[in-house]
């Protein structure tokens, strides 16, 4: 699947999500969760899909960009439901910045994976 129609199945969902708890609670904390509980989720899912990619170059830039577009549909949508920046919302600052560079990690594990791989497979004669 490209990356950046699982972006847009994420961020329709997230969007949906943050917008029904918007109207159903009064807890900010609860907007900032669905958000970055989705692009957490998203970080996974793109990164398991990518290991699978026939060209890995051009998945992980399209991934890029999906993961950063989604990441600004989340800040928006929180901060137009919430009227608060990411700054203002208490630990979901940290988390969200550690979902960050937890998807550049997964991105690194992968790139390893797959050099390694090519690695053994050049040496054993498969490539």
């Amino acid at each position: 699947m490209p990356p950046l129609r699982l972006a847009l199945y994420f961020g329709g969902s997230a969007t949906a999500a943050m917008l029904l708890a918007y109207l159903a609670t009064d807890e900010t904390s609860t907007i900032w969760l669905i958000g970055t509980s989705s692009l957490l989720l998203f970080s996974i899912a793109n990164n398991g899909m990518s290991f699978f990619a026939e060209s890995y170059k051009h998945y992980l830039r399209n991934s890029l960009y999906s993961f950063f577009g989604l990441l600004a549909v989340i800040l928006g949508i929180g901060y137009l439901c919430t009227g608060e920046s990411i700054r203002e919302a208490g630990s979901y600052k940290i988390i969200m910045s550690v979902v960050l560079i937890a998807n550049f990690i997964f991105i690194g594990m992968i790139l390893f994976v797959k050099g390694l791989l090519n690695m053994l497979g050049a040496k054993d004669g498969y490539l």
